[in-house]
């Protein structure tokens, strides 16, 4: 059986549609679905086990809560995706974009407890699987570029744009206590570098 045709498979992808609804961006059910497809697609490739079993382990009831926090951020109101091509970077930019994501989990690690704790954890787990497909395609390349798949490429760009737009704010620190900012939670540096580390995604 498809995992399209598990019932809980069209439970989550209803209620993605209301989260998106409830921060204003209107999402058909059909569209839903595709989105869930792609992120149990992205999921059980690396896993290397069904859709079906990605499902029913990985995608519990707050799947569509923290999903939707970064969708509708990234998404840009009009409840449609394109899909992303596969890029192809040299070797150098490829590890700054693997080092850039490592300080996104970083940041997103030490804010999880004063700041909204679903983006957190959606940021950690898609850096994630952007790190790992990232070092299949450094591991496996056949040239001296890395061929990164799109879907990573997009995952990447948004994980990257909100960690340094949290981090500008202020919102995301690298300090795990909550004591006043220490010389070294000046994150002027590390926005910059997410910054341009950003331009090689666009």
């Amino acid at each position: 059986m498809a995992v399209q045709d598990e019932p809980r498979f069209r439970e989550l992808a209803a209620a993605f549609v209301e989260e998106c609804r409830r921060r204003g961006v209107r999402l058909d059910q059909a569209a839903a679905e595709g989105v869930l497809t792609s992120q149990l697609s992205l999921y059980s490739s690396r896993a290397h086990v069904s859709e079906v079993e990605v499902l029913a382990r990985y995608f519990d009831d707050g799947w569509p809560r923290r999903f939707a926090a970064l969708f509708v951020r990234c998404d840009g109101g009009s409840g449609r995706r394109t899909v992303e091509p596969d890029r192809a970077f040299g070797l150098d930019n490829a590890c700054s974009l693997l080092t850039a994501l490592a300080l996104a989990v970083e940041l997103a690690v030490a804010s999880g407890g004063h700041a909204d704790r679903d983006e957190c954890d959606l940021a950690i787990a898609s850096a994630a699987v952007c790190v790992a497909e990232f070092g299949v395609a450094v591991r496996s390349r056949c040239s001296p570029d890395v061929v990164l798949p799109g879907a990573a490429v997009r995952f990447a760009r948004e994980v990257l744009d909100v960690a340094a737009e949290r981090a500008a704010a202020g919102t995301w620190q690298r300090c795990w206590c909550s004591e006043p900012l220490h010389e070294h939670d000046d994150l002027r540096a590390v926005v910059e570098q997410l910054q341009v580390d950003l331009l090689l995604l666009h």
